[in-house]
């Protein structure tokens, strides 16, 4: 193929900068309002607002909240499910896995900005039954941030750039009722930011060729990569948290558990998530997460982890669990496809 008269280099005219390395798979603005009583507090207010205009979902709109005005439960409001689902399952899932579940209604709903930089900018979001508006004031000077390329750190399967500009005061109303909070002022790589912002001209890239590749990167298909996985769902599961193990059981789960007695009980996802929920409700306090790790394997988009547990959340009596954990690597993350577990007495 011969080269055209009209190709260019990020080192000709008309001084066009560098391509990135890496597969855009989204672009848009992901503004955000974090609120809490004090500095370093929980955030008693959290909300992540997308405005998608190009994704493998088409365009359109997403708010994530969880607040004491939503009960301190995680809503989402969308007038596209289907770039929800896909959301939680790559970049929103990514950088908060509380919001990934898939239990988690979508709540039909219209959007609206109106605004500027100088005086102060709104976003209104509006279903059948609540009215909700995030307005973000004093405004400082923005950021241009961006990683090299995807999958620069190491727990981050995707590389971003984006426009942001904090901003120093920020408020969300729910159908009237203020949040209580407030917008905290700190520093970012030694720039003044805080715990809202706007974020303009936001794009997110996977290494290239990773819909093809399922997103393989180097740092996501690793040893250390399976540990920290593994002691996410530890972490989840000894805490009850259904909405969090919705995201990391695969579809297909499957596990088998066999007793002492030589006896066997299985379950698929929906079984043993509601074995975890069951737990909850009746207020169980949180599980051992001891654990012994004895082999990590990975082989392309599989990997298997062996260890040894020590909890009572199989029988409600404390014993020894012998695990072999089956993972899949599949919508950009690294999921639960089958766990074989033997339950011995503590003392053998």
């Amino acid at each position: 193929m011969t080269a055209s008269i009209l190709d260019m280099t990020s080192g000709t005219g008309p001084a066009l900068p560098p391509i990135l390395p890496g597969k855009l798979i989204l672009n848009g603005e992901n503004p955000f309002i974090r609120l809490s009583r004090a500095p370093g507090e929980p955030f008693t207010t959290d909300a992540s607002l997308w405005t998608v205009t190009y994704s493998p979902q088409g365009a359109g709109h997403a708010l994530f909240i969880n607040s004491e005005l939503t009960d301190d439960q995680w809503r989402i409001y969308s007038d596209n499910p289907d770039l929800v689902r896909w959301l939680q399952a790559t970049v929103q899932g990514m950088l908060n896995p509380e919001t990934a579940g898939r239990g988690i209604a979508v709540i039909e709903a219209a959007f609206s900005r109106q605004g500027d930089l100088q005086s102060g900018w709104t976003q209104k979001v509006l279903s059948g039954a609540d009215e909700i508006a995030l307005v973000w004031r004093k405004l400082i000077g923005p950021l241009l941030m961006a990683h090299e390329k995807p999958a620069q750190l190491p727990d981050r399967t995707y590389g971003a750039s984006v426009v942001m500009i904090p901003a120093l005061e920020a408020e969300l109303t729910f159908n009237g009722e203020k949040a209580s909070g407030k917008v905290w002022p700190c520093r970012y790589d030694g720039q003044p930011f805080s715990t809202a912002a706007l974020a303009f001209s936001e794009s997110w890239r996977e290494s290239a060729g990773g819909s093809g590749s399922n997103g393989v990167t180097e740092s996501t298909h690793t040893k250390e990569a399976i540990r920290a996985a593994m002691d996410h769902l530890i972490d989840r599961a000894t805490r009850f948290d259904v909405d969090a193990l919705e995201t990391i059981y695969h579809r297909d789960f499957h596990t088998t558990l066999v007793n002492p007695n030589g006896t066997v009980v299985t379950y698929g996802k929906a079984e043993f998530i509601t074995h975890f929920r069951r737990q909850a409700e009746e207020g169980q306090t949180q599980l051992n997460s001891w654990a012994d790790w004895h082999d990590f394997h990975v082989l392309g988009d599989s990997a298997v982890c062996v260890l040894t547990r020590k909890h009572a959340g199989m029988t409600g009596e404390e014993m020894k669990l012998l695990c072999n954990i089956e993972w899949r690597f599949e919508d950009g993350r690294w999921q639960v496809l089958r766990e074989q577990i033997f339950l011995r007495p503590l003392l053998s």
